[in-house]
């Protein structure tokens, strides 16, 4: 677990340079709330999904997982000031857990 929060954190920082320098979970939901943000929230978000261990995101469209992190950051408002990285790693890990039953 430390070894995923650590790579979040570390994406938070190299990613956020790449997405009109979104570090926070509130700075990312802003972006990723503009109308035509020229894929900088889909960049961020399929970063963090291919990069991070542990996630279990079946094929979906870039849409789908724009809407999954934009219904959680609305949900968890407290979350606001943490690492994008963090919310979005987050957010998947809700919206798709993993079958531990099987190998991932």
């Amino acid at each position: 677990m430390m070894k995923r929060v650590l790579l979040a954190m570390t994406l938070s920082t190299s990613c956020a340079m790449l997405s009109a320098q979104a570090e926070t979970v509130q700075e990312l939901l802003e972006v990723c709330q503009w109308p035509n943000n020229g894929g900088a929230c889909f960049g961020y978000l399929a970063g963090v999904d291919e990069a991070a261990d542990g996630l279990c995101v079946p094929s979906v469209t870039r849409a789908a997982l724009r809407q999954v992190f934009l219904n959680w950051a609305e949900r968890n408002p407290q979350k606001w000031g943490d690492p994008a990285a963090i919310g979005v790693w987050l957010s998947i890990k809700e919206a798709w857990p993993c079958d531990t039953s099987k190998p991932q």
